[in-house]
């Protein structure tokens, strides 16, 4: 599962692309700031594997781009697989730790169930439009996201 290559623009190409943890590491941690990062990341997949088994991780903002220092990785966690009452309570654990993972581990983390409210793994393609002028892309251009299956 290779991470595709960023565009002209610093960006992965439109789409979610499957990946895992290692080809994160490898490919993303290139420099301290971000290597950083990506322990965070592995952590908050540790805290993940404590709850009811999803059906993958979303990981997207501006760690999938070319920037070098991202200030944190933001992350949609799918929990559509689960049925609606282990959604609610994989929420009910989640929401009292979502501060502290990302002050402990700056990662970002929300939960989505696809095509129901809320789809942040949708909406996390958008670049919003003053970093698209910064980086000389064209409004409305979306990005690419990566999809680790826990």
């Amino acid at each position: 599962m290779a991470i595709p290559d960023w565009n002209e623009f610093g960006l992965l190409p439109e789409g979610i692309h499957d990946s895992d943890f290692g080809e994160i590491a490898r490919r993303l941690a290139f420099n301290d700031h971000r290597a950083s990062l990506v322990r965070g990341l592995e952590r908050s997949l540790d805290w993940l594997r404590t709850m009811p088994p999803i059906q993958s991780l979303i990981v997207d903002g501006s760690f999938v781009t070319d920037k070098a220092l991202p200030s944190d990785i933001d992350a949609v966690a799918m929990i559509g697989n689960l049925t609606e009452r282990n959604q609610r309570e994989w929420i009910r654990a989640w929401q009292p730790l979502h501060r502290e993972l990302k002050e402990q581990y700056r990662v970002d983390l929300y939960p989505t169930v696809e095509d129901r409210g809320n789809n942040f793994s949708a909406y996390f393609q958008y670049l919003r439009p003053e970093e698209a002028l910064d980086r000389g892309a064209p409004l409305g251009v979306l990005k690419g996201l990566l999809r680790i299956t826990i």
